[in-house]
């Protein structure tokens, strides 16, 4: 018998009725499960610091359910799909990537980071197995499918719309679509925008299949789900809605017709819905004058440019250049997959308070984590998609054939934009629209063979262990997920010296080990040892922070600890070792500068406080770490003159900045009073008062001038003129030991005014000041 020629999309096949069991109690089950995979755009965080951790599980437990079905059903699915799509390239490419990635577990230092990248792929995979079993041979499902994808988008941007018009009333623009309601339940606006771009795709299609109220649905839902993007105003997503857009515009064109019909359809289906979103969220953004990303679709994509200023832009070429040169260093096997957020932090800015948890370009940290040769297996997968859909769109005679390959198309644009620029592989909402995209590519390309019936339990195997392996992984995930935002939650209390809802014991009793680090690249250990030294059990606290050490041995946390159970213990040196060791790791840290300036200055090194500014000064050039390093070596007891040539530095770097001005002046004017001290120690009485006019030439308001002259005018025996200087003195800030207050009293007794004398000795005595409370017991009975 010869094989049949039909697609697999072509709705009659004549051996479905024969074989294979068709009905709409079946179809109404695959679309429950259908239903049931786009429901994670929709999953609560369930307590965990991230989404992803109960998408994954929950995509996990229901592949598991899916495979079950299946098995349980052998008259409703063909396991001939899975010899169907052997044959194809994007099967194998697919394949060998997964492979490839399993093996640069020898180049991992972190398996515990590589055991949960690997089971997030294999996830996906199981996805893309089972959807492809549940499709096979079914092409009225394809367009349910669709239709449900752009359900999904509607209720998706509804929910967010709602919640922004909410935020709004309340706060500024800005700060609403900063919000959480522009993110969803995606962790950040960028990968909501994404995660909303990869249904239009379905929408449009939708749009151009069906008629009546479903056309007229996904033409609002169209211009629902364009509108968060147009307000996020992400880069990517505006481009690849720019050329998705406009490609199916031509397409349409070109497969429909031209005449008035198909431009009316056109006009009202397709362009009236985008108009409407765009208008409407430029009208949106013009409530925005404080310029940036929020501002207009227009100013936005003038703001692409790989030259530009903008710092997202300068970070990423950053990231690309270090997984160039790891993919150089260990071109075999990588540097061991999901690893690149613990082994880039040596390479990244110390000037960076944030860790990279990916490189932004989902191509250049395959080649990084698993070698250079699975990076460019990775890039043929898409190429595959790219050349094979062009094919059919070109060649085939077939309508509807071509449809699905320009759909295939259109979500290898948005899919392959994201990729480039963002991480969508390890993204669930993502990789659903990156399965069907493969499926369309595998079917729409092979003819169909006859199916098979039979239950194949060897396949039905190894899908079964394709879904319970990565059910531990994942769920121990998704717990360990929980335990973090606890931590976080714990974190704050800490800080404010408050209870804690954990423990040392009860976090280390709970053996976080996949993942074993934080999504801030922290170990668990380490925030176990952080437990351990609120509880001053300084020695296991150490223990653990040795522990840490091994598991990421690049950031400051570990030493700072170090430095704080040595303080505690009364041991100074070795304190002051670990504030360097911590400081110079992560010099950005603001803790970590201060408190090495800190100990610096009660050492009195300024040869380290010298080297703490030159590092501080790569990082995070500003003015206030600049007056920071200048307190500190007037407190280690720097010289006049060193401290004025820190000064000139100074004013060379930041190009007479007032604070480093006023340090000058207050400088100048500190030497005149030493100056005007030293002359009327020696009865150069005249000259002295002329140092100290001097200072007050430089500053006509400041207290210790005043305060000095008044002194000077008290010790000549001058009362008049010197309360009068004292009192000037005390109307400006700045003068709170009470010695101002003394010698006013002073001056008042001289001159038998006892009510004011002991009115500011009283003053000086609540203060503290040394002789107030005598003097005050004295005169002031």
């Amino acid at each position: 018998m010869k094989k049949s020629t039909k697609t697999a999309f072509q709705p009659q096949l004549k051996y479905n009725t024969e074989k294979l069991t068709s009905s709409s109690s079946a179809d109404s089950k695959i679309i429950l499960i259908l239903i049931a995979y786009l429901l994670i755009d929709f999953l609560p965080y369930f307590k965990s610091i991230e989404i992803i951790s109960p998408q994954f599980f929950y995509l996990s437990a229901l592949n598991l359910l899916v495979i079950s079905y299946v098995y349980l059903n052998p008259t409703y699915f063909s396991v001939s799909v899975l010899s169907f799509i052997k044959k194809s390239y994007v099967f194998w490419a697919y394949l060998v990537f997964m492979a490839l990635c399993f093996l640069s577990i020898f180049g991992a230092k972190n398996v515990s980071l590589f055991a949960v990248s690997f089971v997030q792929i294999l996830v996906v995979f199981g996805v893309f197995i089972n959807l492809a079993v549940l499709l096979y041979n079914r092409v009225h499902l394809f367009y349910t499918l669709f239709f449900l994808v752009g359900v999904s988008a509607f209720f998706q941007t509804l929910q967010a719309l709602i919640g922004l018009k909410e935020a709004a009333e309340t706060q500024s623009l800005v700060a609403a679509l900063e919000s959480t309601y522009l993110r969803g339940n995606t962790g950040n606006i960028n990968i909501f925008a994404a995660s909303v771009l990869i249904k239009i795709p379905f929408i449009l299609v939708g749009i151009a299949h069906f008629s009546g109220w479903k056309r007229s649905f996904l033409a609002a839902t169209l211009a629902l789900a364009s509108m968060p993007i147009f307000l996020i105003s992400a880069r990517a997503a505006l481009l690849s809605l720019s050329v998705i857009f406009i490609g199916f515009v031509i397409f349409y064109f070109r497969n429909y017709g031209s005449n008035k019909a198909t431009i009316f359809r056109v006009i009202l289906f397709f362009l009236l819905p985008m108009a409407t979103a765009f208008f409407a969220s430029n009208l949106i953004l013009k409530r925005n004058n404080k310029g940036g990303r929020y501002t207009s679709t227009a100013e936005r994509l003038k703001q692409i440019d790989v030259n530009s200023n903008d710092s997202s832009i300068k970070l990423r070429l950053l990231f690309w250049k270090n997984a160039v040169n790891f993919a150089k260093e260990k071109p075999v096997s990588g540097i061991g997959l999901g690893n690149w957020r613990v082994e880039s932090i040596p390479y990244e800015p110390k000037g960076g308070l944030d860790i990279s948890l990916h490189v932004h370009n989902d191509f250049l940290e395959i080649a990084a984590e698993t070698g250079v040769v699975n990076g460019l297996v990775y890039l043929s997968l898409f190429f595959a998609v790219l050349l094979l859909n062009i094919r059919t769109l070109l060649k085939s005679a077939d309508h509807q054939a071509k449809l699905f390959a320009f759909l295939a198309l259109t979500l290898l644009v948005v899919y392959g934009a994201d990729s480039l620029f963002n991480f969508p592989m390890y993204r669930p909402t993502m990789k659903i629209g990156f399965c069907i995209m493969l499926i369309i590519t595998v079917f729409n390309r092979h003819e169909i063979e006859k199916p098979i019936i039979h239950h194949g339990n060897k396949i039905f195997l190894g899908m079964a262990l394709l879904a319970i392996v990565p059910i531990y992984f994942t769920y121990h995930g998704f717990k360990t997920s929980q335990l973090e935002k606890s931590i976080l939650l714990d974190n704050a209390n800490i800080e404010q010296h408050l209870p804690t809802t954990l423990s040392g014991d009860s976090v280390i009793k709970f053996q976080p080990k996949y993942p074993n680090v934080l999504v801030t690249s922290e170990s668990f250990v380490e925030h176990a040892a952080v437990y351990y030294t609120y509880e001053k059990r300084y020695e296991i606290a150490k223990k653990y922070l040795d522990s840490a050490d091994k598991i990421n041995p690049y950031l400051a946390t570990t030493d700072f600890l170090r430095y704080y159970i040595a303080i505690e213990n009364g041991k100074v040196d070795s304190a002051y070792s670990f504030m360097k060791r911590s400081f110079y790791k992560r010099p950005s840290v603001e803790r970590n500068f201060r408190k090495a300036v800190e100990v610096a200055s009660f050492k009195k090194d300024t040869l380290e406080l010298f080297k703490i500014y030159h590092a501080i000064d790569i990082v995070n050039r500003k003015n206030a770490n600049w007056d920071l390093i200048y307190s500190g070596l007037q407190s280690a007891g720097l010289s006049g003159s060193g401290l004025q040539k820190f000064i000139s530095a100074g004013l060379v770097h930041y190009s007479n900045d007032s604070l480093i001005v006023r340090r000058q002046r207050d400088f100048k004017i500190f030497n005149f009073l030493v100056e005007g001290q030293r002359l009327f120690a020696v009865g150069k009485h005249a000259e002295a008062l002329r140092e100290y006019k001097k200072g007050l030439g430089l500053d006509s308001v400041n207290v210790f001038v005043m305060q000095n002259i008044g002194y000077y005018y008290y010790n000549l025996g001058q009362t008049d003129r010197a309360i009068e200087y004292l009192l000037k003195s005390l109307r400006y800030p700045g003068l709170v030991d009470g010695q101002t207050e003394f010698y006013l009293a002073q001056c008042y007794l001289k001159q038998n005014n006892l009510d004011k004398a002991c009115h500011y000795m009283q003053i000086a005595k609540s203060i503290g000041f040394s002789g107030a409370a005598e003097a005050f017991g004295k005169f002031c009975k």
